[in-house]
Protein backbone atom coordinates (compact mmCIF):
# COMPACT_ATOMS: atom_id res chain seq x y z
CA UNK A 1 0.00 0.00 0.00
CA UNK A 2 1.56 3.11 -1.09
CA UNK A 3 0.64 6.12 1.99
CA UNK A 4 1.54 8.90 -1.05
CA UNK A 5 -1.60 8.66 -2.39
CA UNK A 6 -4.75 10.53 -0.30
CA UNK A 7 -6.42 8.21 1.83
CA UNK A 8 -9.44 10.53 2.09
CA UNK A 9 -11.47 10.04 5.61
CA UNK A 10 -10.41 6.69 6.31
CA UNK A 11 -8.41 7.68 9.48
CA UNK A 12 -9.62 9.23 11.99
CA UNK A 13 -6.94 11.30 14.54
CA UNK A 14 -7.66 12.78 17.85
CA UNK A 15 -5.07 14.42 19.61
CA UNK A 16 -4.86 14.87 23.66
CA UNK A 17 -2.90 17.84 24.60
CA UNK A 18 -2.96 20.30 27.39
CA UNK A 19 0.44 22.26 25.95
CA UNK A 20 -0.76 23.77 22.77
CA UNK A 21 3.36 24.40 21.52
CA UNK A 22 3.69 20.85 21.81
CA UNK A 23 -0.18 19.93 19.86
CA UNK A 24 0.82 22.16 17.22
CA UNK A 25 4.23 20.90 16.28
CA UNK A 26 2.66 17.47 16.89
CA UNK A 27 -0.31 18.42 14.23
CA UNK A 28 2.12 19.65 11.65
CA UNK A 29 4.10 16.13 12.18
CA UNK A 30 1.09 14.32 11.39
CA UNK A 31 -0.08 16.50 8.95
CA UNK A 32 3.10 16.18 7.10
CA UNK A 33 2.97 12.44 7.04
CA UNK A 34 -0.17 12.38 5.39
CA UNK A 35 -2.49 15.45 4.68
CA UNK A 36 -5.70 13.78 4.09
CA UNK A 37 -5.53 12.45 7.54
CA UNK A 38 -8.81 14.49 9.57
CA UNK A 39 -6.95 15.69 12.67
CA UNK A 40 -9.10 16.77 16.21
CA UNK A 41 -7.54 18.09 19.12
CA UNK A 42 -8.61 18.64 22.48
CA UNK A 43 -6.99 19.92 25.78
CA UNK A 44 -8.47 17.97 27.99
CA UNK A 45 -9.67 14.14 27.83
CA UNK A 46 -13.49 15.65 29.37
CA UNK A 47 -13.29 17.74 25.87
CA UNK A 48 -12.91 14.43 24.20
CA UNK A 49 -15.24 12.76 25.93
CA UNK A 50 -18.04 15.06 25.32
CA UNK A 51 -16.82 15.71 21.48
CA UNK A 52 -17.23 11.82 21.34
CA UNK A 53 -20.96 11.73 22.58
CA UNK A 54 -22.13 13.81 19.52
CA UNK A 55 -19.24 12.39 16.91
CA UNK A 56 -20.86 9.91 14.40
CA UNK A 57 -18.14 7.16 13.12
CA UNK A 58 -17.68 7.73 9.34
CA UNK A 59 -13.79 6.84 9.06
CA UNK A 60 -12.07 3.13 9.25
CA UNK A 61 -9.20 3.65 11.67
CA UNK A 62 -9.53 5.85 14.77
CA UNK A 63 -6.21 6.70 16.70
CA UNK A 64 -5.55 8.61 19.64
CA UNK A 65 -2.64 10.44 20.48
CA UNK A 66 -2.29 11.15 23.86
CA UNK A 67 -0.05 13.10 26.81
CA UNK A 68 -0.45 10.81 29.96
CA UNK A 69 0.06 14.12 32.13
CA UNK A 70 -3.36 16.61 31.54
CA UNK A 71 -3.38 18.01 34.94
CA UNK A 72 -2.77 21.63 34.70
CA UNK A 73 -3.12 25.11 36.51
CA UNK A 74 -6.29 25.53 35.11
CA UNK A 75 -7.27 22.43 35.49
CA UNK A 76 -5.77 20.53 38.15
CA UNK A 77 -9.05 18.02 39.03
CA UNK A 78 -8.98 16.69 35.12
CA UNK A 79 -8.31 13.27 34.24
CA UNK A 80 -5.05 12.31 33.96
CA UNK A 81 -4.09 9.96 30.79
CA UNK A 82 -4.92 6.53 32.28
CA UNK A 83 -8.63 7.32 33.24
CA UNK A 84 -9.07 8.26 29.70
CA UNK A 85 -7.65 4.76 28.44
CA UNK A 86 -9.91 3.05 30.79
CA UNK A 87 -12.89 5.20 29.53
CA UNK A 88 -11.96 4.62 25.64
CA UNK A 89 -11.90 0.91 26.19
CA UNK A 90 -14.82 0.70 27.67
CA UNK A 91 -17.04 2.99 25.58
CA UNK A 92 -14.78 3.31 22.19
CA UNK A 93 -12.97 0.63 22.02
CA UNK A 94 -12.03 0.68 18.29
CA UNK A 95 -10.01 3.98 19.24
CA UNK A 96 -6.78 2.91 19.01
CA UNK A 97 -4.32 5.00 21.41
CA UNK A 98 -0.97 5.89 21.07
CA UNK A 99 0.97 7.62 24.28
CA UNK A 100 2.96 10.58 24.09
CA UNK A 101 4.15 12.02 26.83
CA UNK A 102 7.58 13.19 28.42
CA UNK A 103 7.80 10.25 31.24
CA UNK A 104 11.13 10.14 33.82
CA UNK A 105 12.94 6.36 33.19
CA UNK A 106 10.75 5.05 35.62
CA UNK A 107 7.55 5.53 34.57
CA UNK A 108 8.76 3.69 31.42
CA UNK A 109 7.79 0.54 33.11
CA UNK A 110 4.65 1.52 34.43
CA UNK A 111 3.26 3.07 31.06
CA UNK A 112 4.47 -0.07 29.48
CA UNK A 113 2.65 -2.35 31.86
CA UNK A 114 -0.80 -0.26 30.97
CA UNK A 115 0.04 -2.08 26.99
CA UNK A 116 -0.81 -5.30 28.69
CA UNK A 117 -4.15 -4.10 30.63
CA UNK A 118 -5.38 -2.33 27.63
CA UNK A 119 -6.08 -3.79 24.26
CA UNK A 120 -6.61 -0.54 22.43
CA UNK A 121 -2.93 0.88 23.50
CA UNK A 122 -0.51 0.30 20.32
CA UNK A 123 2.22 2.57 21.58
CA UNK A 124 4.26 3.91 24.49
CA UNK A 125 6.47 7.17 23.10
CA UNK A 126 8.13 9.45 24.94
CA UNK A 127 8.20 12.98 23.80
CA UNK A 128 11.66 13.64 21.71
CA UNK A 129 12.61 14.86 18.21
CA UNK A 130 12.39 11.14 17.29
CA UNK A 131 9.27 10.15 19.15
CA UNK A 132 7.08 12.34 16.02
CA UNK A 133 8.47 9.66 13.41
CA UNK A 134 7.80 7.03 16.15
CA UNK A 135 4.30 8.19 16.10
CA UNK A 136 4.44 8.36 12.09
CA UNK A 137 5.43 4.52 12.00
CA UNK A 138 2.89 3.28 14.65
CA UNK A 139 0.46 4.50 12.90
CA UNK A 140 1.40 3.74 9.13
CA UNK A 141 2.44 -0.16 10.75
CA UNK A 142 -1.04 -0.50 12.41
CA UNK A 143 -2.82 0.76 9.74
CA UNK A 144 -1.29 -1.47 7.48
CA UNK A 145 -2.78 -4.22 9.58
CA UNK A 146 -5.78 -2.35 9.29
CA UNK A 147 -6.44 -2.55 5.89
CA UNK A 148 -5.18 -6.49 5.33
CA UNK A 149 -7.86 -7.46 8.06
CA UNK A 150 -10.28 -5.60 5.89
CA UNK A 151 -9.13 -7.67 2.77
CA UNK A 152 -8.84 -11.02 4.61
CA UNK A 153 -12.50 -10.42 5.66
CA UNK A 154 -13.38 -9.73 1.98
CA UNK A 155 -11.69 -12.45 0.57
CA UNK A 156 -13.61 -15.13 3.44
CA UNK A 157 -16.72 -13.60 2.00
CA UNK A 158 -15.95 -13.80 -1.71
CA UNK A 159 -14.92 -17.42 -0.81
CA UNK A 160 -18.33 -18.22 0.38
CA UNK A 161 -19.63 -16.68 -2.49
CA UNK A 162 -17.17 -18.88 -4.73
CA UNK A 163 -17.95 -22.44 -2.69
CA UNK A 164 -22.10 -21.60 -2.97
CA UNK A 165 -22.28 -20.60 -6.44
CA UNK A 166 -20.07 -23.84 -7.44
CA UNK A 167 -22.50 -25.87 -5.44
CA UNK A 168 -25.15 -24.35 -7.17
CA UNK A 169 -23.86 -25.00 -10.38
CA UNK A 170 -22.67 -28.42 -9.54
CA UNK A 171 -26.83 -29.67 -8.63
CA UNK A 172 -27.96 -27.99 -11.38
CA UNK A 173 -24.99 -29.91 -13.72
CA UNK A 174 -25.64 -33.43 -11.91
CA UNK A 175 -29.02 -33.01 -10.50
CA UNK A 176 -31.26 -30.59 -13.02
CA UNK A 177 -30.32 -31.11 -16.33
Amino acid sequence: MNMDKKIGNKIQLFIVEDDPVQAKILIENILDFEKDVNVKHFISGELLFEYLKTYSKEAKVYYLILDYFLQTESNKEGVNGNEVIKYLEEEYSYIKIILFSAYESDDNLKFESLKDEFSNLIGVIKKSEFGYKTIQNTVRFDYVKELFKIKRKRFAIARIFFIVALVISMVYYFFLQ
